[in-house]
């Protein structure tokens, strides 16, 4: 099987190289340490320099700042130390305040420019833990920013991408971005001054921010931060956590329970009182007209709904009460066709014989209800 080609730094310098604005090889040039620009963006620590400034008196410099030409300035990509001890040199009276220096340069864009600056560090210096996280924060900033500006083409997830560049694996690059997304400032500061390590600052991000303001002040007091006891500590929380939800989840299930059951007793105990009404009196054979009554709500119904309660089957009515709907109103429901959008003609007249107001029993507010009978 043939492997697909990875992702290098290669594939980046080749990306700078399509612009007609830049050339494709690196030249030399004398130029003074004052003439040539930090790079805004460096984070890399700057140490030693005295002790570099006097390596250089004794044997020279055997590596030359390297350049990038870019909106006619000359930026540092690589050697930011070399070049702030050549200005110590000066400084000190040991080069000529007019003296030269070697450097190679290339024209770049500043996206370029930024992916050569973090590449060039990240393949020369040993970097402290929280240097490799901002090392791989700007490295995903910079190739994104490289897609945009110059074509730069990235092929696969940008997280394999980094992960190779900076010769790490995916995984290690997702607990950057955690470290990096999740952990306070107060905890940054420790893990930046090296007081815990990456596996510990990884635990201490999923932590709350009190929690992780408490392991950072332990770090601060010289404490020893074991990412075993914040991961056990991490562990108990989601825990807690877990537990909380399914106590929630279990009181709204019964909850709901204890609703649906209410609604049941109401609704048999509406029936109940309906047939106690409709029977507690002997109607005499010879009386066959019907008392008169008045007509307190009309009301549409769909057909099958309609033809359930002229069965029988429908013994109650879900409705907004904006009616102001109390036991004893008659309701007319008219059948109700929407394929006609209108009225079929046929109607039921019901009773109200009991009644659920919205707010109690699970039932939204506003809403009610009703146990019916026809009349």
């Amino acid at each position: 099987m043939v492997q697909a080609k990875k992702f290098s730094f290669l594939d980046i310098m080749n990306s700078s190289a399509k612009s007609d604005e830049v050339s494709t090889d690196f030249k030399e040039i004398f130029l003074s340490p004052y003439e040539v620009k930090p790079t805004e963006s460096n984070f890399y620590s700057q140490e030693n320099i005295e002790e570099l400034a006097d390596a250089f008196l004794t044997v020279g410099q055997q590596q030359p700042t390297v350049l990038a030409y870019t909106n006619d300035e000359y930026k540092i990509i690589s050697g930011h130390r070399r070049n702030a001890a050549n200005i110590l040199n000066i400084e000190r009276g040991e080069l000529n305040r007019d003296a030269k220096i070697r450097y190679l340069y290339k024209e770049m864009t500043p996206a370029i420019l930024e992916l050569s600056l973090i590449m060039g560090n990240a393949l020369n210096r040993k970097l402290t833990p929280y240097e490799e996280m901002e090392q791989a924060k700007r490295l995903k900033a910079a190739l994104i920013r490289a897609k945009e500006e110059d074509g730069l083409e990235l092929k696969g997830k940008i997280r394999d991408i980094i992960a190779e560049l900076l010769a790490t694996s995916p995984t290690q690059i997702a607990r950057m971005e955690k470290i990096s997304s999740s952990l306070t400032d107060e905890a940054k500061e420790q893990f930046k001054a090296g007081n815990m390590g990456i596996t510990a600052a990884y635990e201490t991000a999923k932590l709350q921010p009190e929690e992780q303001k408490a392991v950072a002040s332990s770090a601060a007091a010289g404490e020893e931060v074991k990412p075993k006891d914040i991961a056990e500590r991490v562990k108990e929380l989601q825990q807690t956590a877990i537990d909380n939800v399914e106590k929630q989840i279990d009181k709204a299930v019964k909850k709901a329970e204890y609703a649906t059951v209410r609604v049941l007793q109401a609704t048999v105990e509406a029936e109940r009182v309906a047939e106690t009404a409709m029977f507690s009196k002997e109607v005499s054979e010879t009386d066959t007209i019907k008392p008169e009554y008045k007509i307190t709500h009309k009301l549409k119904i769909y057909p099958e709904q309609f033809e359930a309660v002229r069965r029988g089957i429908k013994t109650f009515e879900y409705r907004l009460n904006d009616r102001g709907y109390k036991n004893g109103d008659i309701l007319r429901l008219f059948e109700y066709s929407p394929k006609e959008e209108e009225s079929t003609g046929q109607f039921i007249d019901v009773k109200v014989i009991y009644l659920l107001e919205g707010g109690n029993f699970g039932i939204p507010e506003n809403y009610v209800i009703m146990s019916i009978k026809e009349v």
